[in-house]
């Protein structure tokens, strides 16, 4: 309904309208002149946009339908701003100088004349306040018919009188019409669009920190885009080459209408041929054009063009250098990269120049060192002979650099929303779902199951060496899985899939040195010249989020979902008291209502001493065999009372009932982040034979104990339950490893008392 102009739906509000049940009775009116009356043309703005917004056409009381019409491909009858037309003789009975009535009725249009108007101070008023609502910064002007919506919404007995018309009742609220739009009278604004326009072209302007001569460059680009046929295309393509005005065009124009638009691509073609010998610049924006909608290869060609045309455009000698990679060839993305003029410390360029180290030092016209039986100088001279972990590194490369093109960055910020809001559980802002963009492993996702490397295999199938081919289509197939590690060898990692129960041979060095067997990753072994591999990104998966990563595995999923599953997996623990209760910090404030002796009699009954003018709540349970549930302390004349839970606090008001008045009361959520920060006190010095008392008594609890990452079983039921029989022993290992002096559990007596110490 709301995509066909049915309903207004307002999240913020929590807010859904019907435009038939908000337009039912509506009334406006508008003065007709000599014109309107001789062509049967009605002007819409301002009086009466807005009393049609779900209807089109709209059917008229007398008969017939009315619709607003608009200028368009050469059409000139029409007010520039929209005019009613109805059947013929729909305007008899009405003279120039009339004011005439347009009452909604239903789904259908009434005229009649007005005599006598009532008066608008009501809706003046909130027009006003409509209007300050709908704009939130000052310069800018809103459209009529969305104030005139605005004040409906607010109160929906407004206009169902006749008034006098929108326009009058917009200038007696300080409000002045401009062409289509309503802005404060006397002041200085813009349409909302035109306001965004300057906007952001302020924000290229000082992204890309132009300098007057760039700015005015910058402008003669616009003006041209903005009216082609009264500017000269052979200034605005020169105006191009400008310094970084082609890229900050393409930007400025991406952030409001697309550049893979066939509006910016036509826009762009015509320029081409315009601009003849001065085309290079615009051939690059043609080739952005081209490579965002798929065509690479068209695209390469026109920076080869672009390139020869003007030899020393940077844009285009950067962009190529990326194709250049693409195809293996190191030398020449080397050279490009220096014409395009990166500093000598440039990430590419010290990456390409470090493939080229490992060229082997053979003749122009000796075997090629790869096998294929062609002369080197046919087969890899200008592509350097890697080794397969250099060359799926190098691979890796290519996609993420296609991936992280500027105009492809919202495949990735889609999932980031989605993992920021699992993450906070809530829509996060701005702010927050880029921090998630940045997320190594949201581009990973993106990238494998989101199609990344699927959409770079078949734009770039062309350009790609044969042989990366067909990896590149295995890694387009290839997905995530909850692996165990099994055994860790020299530079090898041996995983098996925990859903499937196959095996894979891992090879990384650094992976090798980092995981131990008994670790779960989430990880997508890759495969390629004869091995498996790791992309960048392996997620270690602690228990406690093994099992709905399982269950997400066992079923259809998507990209989405593990970006869901991801974020919620970075929540912080949730923490909770032996109630199962979670940790708020609380205190109240408590006046006695009949006097102490009474409360101090009430307190001895329900709860112990613990000295003078001081109680204590007590539960049963935990390592201590009972704990603290709530402190109750007499401070002067009012009893203050902590706890560790709002259903603690709510427990002792509870208890107490009648006999206090609450005076104060305080609830904190304990912030999982500044635990870490909290000054700890010093260790005292402790027997080895306290320590042990002390992890027998911890031990014996736990043994005994819900464990969330054993499904909410105790260790004891798991020991004997073989599903879970592995979860155990994983957490036993997890245990061991953190275990250090002093520890409050030992991995091996649990194993002894659960009767697991037979291996």
């Amino acid at each position: 309904l709301e995509a066909e102009d049915r309903l207004l739906v307002r999240e913020g509000d929590d807010l859904v309208v019907r435009y038939s049940h908000l337009l039912e009775g509506m009334v406006l009116t508008h003065r007709l002149d000599e014109d309107e009356i001789n062509t049967g043309l009605v002007s819409a703005t301002p009086d009466l946009l807005g009393i049609d917004f779900d209807l089109d056409p709209i059917p008229l009381a007398a008969g017939g339908t009315a619709r607003l019409e608009f200028n368009h491909d050469g059409e000139t009858r029409y007010h520039e701003e929209g005019s009613f037309e109805g059947p013929p003789g729909w305007l008899d009975g009405f003279s120039a100088g009339d004011l005439v009535a347009f009452v909604r009725i239903g789904d259908a249009l009434k005229l009649e004349a007005v005599t006598e108007v009532d008066d608008p101070a009501e809706e003046v008023a909130a027009l006003a306040a409509a209007f300050s609502k709908l704009v939130d910064r000052p310069g800018v002007g809103a459209e009529p018919s969305r104030i005139l919506i605005e004040a409906v919404v607010a109160n929906p007995d407004l206009f169902r009188r006749p008034l006098l018309p929108l326009g009058e009742l917009f200038d007696r609220a300080g409000l002045e019409v401009r062409g289509a739009w309503v802005g404060p009278a006397g002041e200085e604004w813009k349409p909302p669009g035109v306001a965004l326009l300057d906007e952001l072209t302020r924000q290229v302007e000082i992204a890309y920190q132009m300098d007057p001569c760039c700015v005015a460059a910058f402008q003669t680009v616009k003006d041209h885009w903005r009216d082609p046929g009264s500017s000269d295309p052979v200034a605005a393509a020169k105006a191009l080459g400008h310094g970084a005005v082609a890229t900050a065009f393409a930007d400025w124009y991406h952030s409001f209408l697309d550049i893979e638009s066939t509006l910016f691509g036509d826009y762009v073609r015509d320029l081409i041929a315009a601009s003849g010998r001065h085309g290079g610049p615009a051939r690059y924006l043609y080739a952005v054009h081209l490579d965002v909608i798929g065509e690479a290869a068209a695209a390469e060609a026109e920076l080869d063009t672009a390139l020869r045309l003007d030899p020393d455009f940077a844009p285009a000698a950067w962009m190529l250098a990326e194709f250049s990679s693409i195809r293996g060839d190191a030398a020449r993305t080397i050279s490009l990269l220096q014409r395009a003029g990166v500093g000598s410390d440039d990430d590419d360029l010290a990456y390409h120049r470090s493939l080229l180290e490992e060229v082997p030092r053979v003749g122009r016209n000796d075997p090629c060192p790869c096998g294929s039986g062609r002369k080197f100088k046919v087969c890899h001279l200008d592509r350097p002979v890697v080794d397969p972990k250099t060359r799926v590194g190098w691979m890796l490369r290519k996609v993420a650099t296609y991936m992280r093109f500027h105009w492809r960055h919202h495949r990735y910020t889609e999932l980031a929303m989605v993992a920021a809001a699992a993450k906070l559980g809530m829509p996060p802002d701005g702010e927050e779902v880029m921090e998630m963009a940045g997320d190594e492993f949201i581009f990973d996702l993106e990238m494998f199951e989101g199609g990344g490397v699927a959409d770079f295999l078949s734009e770039h199938w062309e350009m790609i060496p044969a042989d990366e081919r067909d990896v590149y289509e295995l890694w387009a197939q290839a997905t995530l899985a909850l692996w165990e590690v099994t055994a860790v060898g020299e530079g090898t990692v041996e995983l098996r899939d925990t859903l499937t129960g196959d095996s894979v041979e891992v090879s990384d060095r650094s992976a090798a040195s980092a995981f131990a067997a008994g670790d779960y990753l989430l990880a997508r072994p890759l495969p390629g010249f004869g091995s498996f591999w790791f992309p960048a990104v392996v997620i270690p998966v602690d228990l406690r989020h093994r099992g709905p990563l399982l269950e997400l595995f066992s079923e259809a999923w998507d990209a989405w979902d593990v970006a869901h599953w991801y974020g919620t997996s970075l929540r912080p623990p949730t923490l909770q008291n032996y109630d199962s209760e979670p940790l708020v910090m609380c205190e109240a404030s408590l006046e006695p209502k009949a006097g102490w002796e009474a409360l101090e009699a009430r307190l001895d009954e329900l709860y112990e001493r613990d000295g003078e003018g001081a109680w204590v709540s007590f539960g049963e349970g935990g390592p201590a065999d009972r704990f603290i549930r709530a402190t109750l302390d007499r401070k002067g004349d009012l009893l203050s009372v902590a706890t560790n839970s709002v259903e603690r606090l709510d427990r002792v008001l509870a208890d107490l009932g009648d006999e206090v008045r609450l005076v104060e009361r305080t609830e904190e959520e304990v912030d999982w982040g500044k635990l870490g920060q909290v000054q700890k006190p010093e260790r005292p010095e402790v027997s080895q034979e306290v320590v042990d008392q002390i992890a027998e008594k911890m031990e014996d609890w736990w043994l005994d104990e819900s464990v969330p990452a054993l499904g909410g079983i105790t260790p004891r039921e798991a020991a004997t339950d073989p599903t879970r029989r592995e979860d155990l022993e994983a957490l036993l290992r997890s245990l061991e490893r953190r275990e250090g002096p002093g520890a409050v559990m030992r991995a091996s007596s649990l194993r002894r008392k659960l009767g697991l110490d037979d291996g």
